[in-house]
């Protein structure tokens, strides 16, 4: 199981940001348009209404940016190790 599948059914703006995963709605808003976090579920067809994540949504996501940053580090040392 993963980090919020744990503890939540839905993870809400406040959830993320006491894991540190974001640090503001513009950090949460930047990592929507670049693809590392899933676009929202809303609670309504306003612009106020409140945004949500399934949990298994974000623990995938998590995991998904922990594999491609092992991989870059991974492909970093291979480099490293062929100069």
């Amino acid at each position: 199981m993963g980090f919020f599948s744990d503890r939540y059914v839905r993870v809400y703006h406040h959830h993320l940001k006491n894991a540190g995963e974001v640090t503001s709605r513009y950090d949460q808003h930047m990592k929507i348009k670049r693809g590392l976090l899933p676009p929202p579920h809303k609670d309504g067809d306003t612009q106020q209404a409140r945004a949500w994540w399934w949990a298994w949504e974000i623990d995938e996501a998590i995991e998904r940016q922990r594999r491609a940053i092992a991989a870059s580090e991974r492909e970093r040392r291979q480099l490293e190790a062929a100069e």
